[in-house]
């Protein structure tokens, strides 16, 4: 307690240096103090003190820890491994930075989870300009809408008229405006948990993070777009819907949102980084762009698709028996025939609008260029021989992936013209019908089965590779993704599984 007093007056003449140089219109202010060690409520003689913030326009934050982790700001100074406080205030909203907000990132203790911020909405006394008869100024604390599972928010800056102490209305009309104000808790677990993949069932095939969207639900394919959404296909009895989950990587379980209630059976369903498309088999072909939930239709008379892509600028192509056809966005009124005579295959994949159509043959792996197509035939490049039956047809930034036929898995050593491949080390008898990106690192990524997922290495003929179990013993995968930090399954249940890449 003794230091605690002692500290006192060193805060209070702070809070007057912080006052004087606001005063001269040096923006912004930044005042940060620690919970039970701001004292600038009275002097050290005990008396009154005025602080004029010198503006009204910026942001006063409380953050609160709970669990083992520290919050860290874009704030100099401030890093809160216990709860602590911060004021950043601008002259005005035209003031450098004023448009801005104040990030809060999360960081959970090693081995633990950030479990959520929530917001406290009471209203906070906070000291305003004017006459300390015309404090302290009330006003509620500010929710402000953020993901509440996101490591990082921001948190805007702004102003507010609060309200004056009673019977001061008239004398201080002029003082009300205060800056915003928010009242953050941060959660983290306190303990390890005894089994990071343990499902509400004591299971080690994956954390359910969320439960069949529809009663009689059944997983189908799942991919995720950049932002980290998850968009996965479920059937249910003869119908077909679309699913979304936008944290899959926040508190689990969570509660799915069924973007496309089950109707007409969807006959290909595809999930690029940019957007899903899918077509149904009453042949309407749709895009959902990624982050939203609201499907948009392609123009004219939909072809019948063997495989479709979206590319960075939210183009859709559809593959035929012997065309690819593309509509543009945003309007995608009509679609627009590129090649025809196109090798007969079940992929396609497409990265930019300025890039080069990937797709596969009977035998092989080859490319068109976008740029210049008009619809006549199609003289495509080899880019891998030897590609027998490929399926699943994926790629990053420096390979290939595919399936051959019996499950076998491949990999190209670039994805340049003449480029080598090679089967990776898995275990020939294991039927696998899924694949998906590694984002850690590029010469690995993710096979499975209906009963396992591998991580699988490609070696470039060099020798046997790290290719390692990843789970094993899973039941009724159907669909397969991942992020950088989860593989996440769908499944027979209905249900989208995640298992965690932490400490493989």
């Amino acid at each position: 307690m003794d230091g605690v007093e002692r500290g006192r007056p060193r805060q209070t003449r702070r809070a007057r240096r912080i006052a004087a140089v606001a005063a001269i219109g040096l923006t912004p202010v930044l005042a940060l103090g620690w919970a039970g060690c701001a004292g600038d409520d009275e002097d050290s003689l005990g008396g009154p003190i005025y602080v004029d913030p010198g503006g009204t326009y910026g942001a006063e934050v409380t953050v609160s820890i709970v669990g083992r982790g520290r919050v860290t700001t874009s704030v100099p100074g401030l890093d809160c491994p216990g709860n602590c406080f911060a004021k950043h205030i601008f002259a005005s909203a035209t003031a450098d930075g004023a448009a801005g907000a104040l990030s809060l990132k999360a960081t959970p203790t090693p081995g633990l989870k950030f479990k959520g911020w929530s917001f406290s909405t009471e209203p906070v006394g906070t000291r305003g300009r004017g006459p300390a008869s015309c404090n302290p100024i009330l006003r509620p604390a500010v929710d402000p809408g953020v993901d509440a599972n996101a490591l990082e928010i921001e948190l805007p800056y702004g102003e507010t008229a609060g309200v004056v102490p009673a019977g001061q209305e008239g004398a201080c009309v002029d003082f009300a405006k205060v800056p915003v104000v928010y009242n953050v808790t941060a959660t983290f677990e306190t303990d390890p948990p005894t089994e990071i993949d343990a499902g509400p069932d004591g299971s080690t095939g994956g954390e359910i993070v969320y439960s069949a969207p529809a009663v009689g639900a059944v997983g189908r394919d799942v991919g995720i777009t950049q932002g980290g959404y998850l968009y996965w296909h479920f059937t249910s009895g003869s119908q077909s819907g679309v699913a979304y989950g936008s944290t899959p990587r926040g508190i689990a379980p969570q509660t799915a949102q069924t973007i496309v209630p089950p109707g007409s059976p969807i006959s290909v369903f595809e999930v690029d980084a940019y957007g899903v498309a899918y077509q149904t088999a009453s042949g309407a072909i749709n895009v959902i762009p990624y982050g939203t939930t609201s499907p948009a239709a392609m123009g004219g008379t939909p072809p019948t698709c063997s495989a479709l892509a979206v590319d960075t600028s939210y183009n859709v192509y559809c593959r035929t028996t012997s065309t690819i056809v593309q509509w543009l966005s945003p309007s995608y009124t009509t679609g627009t025939v590129l090649y025809t005579g196109v090798p007969s295959g079940t992929d396609l994949h497409v990265e930019s609008a300025s890039g080069s159509l990937y797709f596969s043959g009977s035998s092989s792996i080859l490319s068109l260029p976008i740029l210049g197509a008009d619809g006549s035939p199609a003289v495509p490049t080899t880019i891998v021989s030897g590609a027998a039956g490929a399926t699943n047809l994926e790629a990053n930034s420096s390979r290939f992936f595919w399936l051959q036929s019996g499950g076998y898995v491949y990999a190209s050593s670039s994805k340049t013209a003449g480029t080598s491949s090679s089967d990776t080390e898995v275990p020939p008898s294991t039927l696998f019908r899924h694949l998906a990106e590694d984002k850690n690192t590029s010469s690995f990524f993710w096979v499975a089965s209906s009963t396992a997922v591998y991580h699988a290495y490609y070696f470039g003929g060099t020798g046997p590779g790290e290719t390692e179990p990843f789970r094993t013993g899973l039941s009724g995968v159907a669909g397969m993704t991942a992020d950088s930090s989860y593989v996440y399954t769908s499944h027979s249940d209905g249900s989208i599984r995640r298992m965690s890449l932490s400490g493989f």
